[in-house]
């Protein structure tokens, strides 16, 4: 059987990954925020696997265990800032995805390691032993306790898996609405449910529920 990690790896052998030196990619810079990107997306794009696009980044096979992840516009710039910020104060057990370099002046770009998403609802709770809308259910129930005054112990959740889900996102700040799709977990190399893409936090949600009214419950 052919798994979706088998044909990354077959994408990494045949990538013009020789043409791709990192101290030219790290020395681009444009006149602007945008020009720089827009080089930054020619010059991966012509050398690296395209492995997909969000509203805010394109993702890029770097090796057989790093992605490049370049941001796309302004939005996916926070999202990088974010993401490299949460990673450099998480702890150990924090079930995110580590970043291990990133652009230090201006987070148009970062690398992280490389996690196989999840393929679907059965595999996320073969995982979790919990469906994701109850994990997520869980979770905007004990941010309601928090903002009433309660404190969310190891002992009030009494669960060791959404336990370590609600420090990893309580610590970090992680919208919860955000987890709420499963193309945003993943498996790591220790075969390990972690957070795939965790750049939009609560600030960036406010944002977002101030413009428009919506997501009020997240909050």
């Amino acid at each position: 059987m052919i798994t979706l990690l088998d044909n990354i790896f077959e994408s990494y052998k045949t990538i013009n990954a020789t043409k791709f030196s990192f101290q030219t990619f790290s020395n681009i810079k444009g006149n602007t925020p945008n020009e720089t990107i827009a080089q930054l997306q020619e010059y991966a794009s012509a050398r690296l696997k395209h492995l997909g696009r969000g509203g805010a980044r394109r993702a890029y096979l770097l090796s057989s265990r790093k992605v490049l992840k370049i941001a796309i516009n302004e939005k996916g710039i926070q999202q990088n800032n974010a993401e490299i910020e949460i990673s450099k104060n998480a702890k150990s057990d924090a079930m995110i995805t580590k970043v291990y370099d990133y652009s230090k002046s201006d987070s148009c770009w970062l690398i992280c390691e490389l996690i196989r998403p999840v393929n679907n609802e059965e595999e996320f709770f073969k995982y979790a032993q919990y469906d994701l809308s109850d994990v997520i259910a869980a979770l905007k129930e004990f941010k309601k306790f928090q903002n009433s005054g309660g404190k969310v112990t190891k002992q009030y959740v009494d669960d060791l898996f959404l336990w370590n889900v609600w420090q990893t996102v309580n610590d970090a700040n992680i919208a919860i609405f955000d987890l709420n799709k499963i193309d945003h977990w993943g498996i790591n190399v220790d075969n390990k449910l972690v957070i795939l893409d965790y750049g939009f936090t609560n600030q960036m949600l406010k944002k977002v529920q101030d413009d428009t009214g919506e997501f009020k419950d997240f909050l």
